[in-house]
């Protein structure tokens, strides 16, 4: 998992990313206990803003689980991944500090 900001200009904003390679665990609370953790340490200890992820269209688990835990749909970038042999979108979710419910 990573935390990564998003500029060097003091915008207060990140981009939370995890890679299961492990197919085991693409399933069960391993992503979401780890994403409440980034979400956690980046407004509590990093005094981010806004938080941002982005996953393939696809990936309807990751996409459940942001809107779950409170991530709003910012838009779609179309065409960002060559799969397959072809182009397919990504969704871009954000949440700020101020509609974050910790738990």
């Amino acid at each position: 998992c990573s935390i990564n900001l998003s500029s060097s200009e003091p915008t207060r904003r990140c981009e939370i990313s995890i890679v299961i390679g492990n197919k085991n665990y693409h399933s069960g609370s391993i992503y979401l206990e780890v994403t409440l953790w980034q979400i956690k340490h980046a407004f509590m200890f990093m005094n981010m803003n806004s938080i941002f992820a982005v996953t393939s269209e696809e990936n309807t688990p990751v996409m459940f689980t942001l809107d779950r835990i409170g991530f709003k749909k910012a838009g779609v970038l179309r065409q960002t991944a060559f799969k397959e042999g072809r182009y397919k979108n990504s969704v871009y979710f954000d949440l700020l500090r101020s509609e974050w419910k910790p738990s």
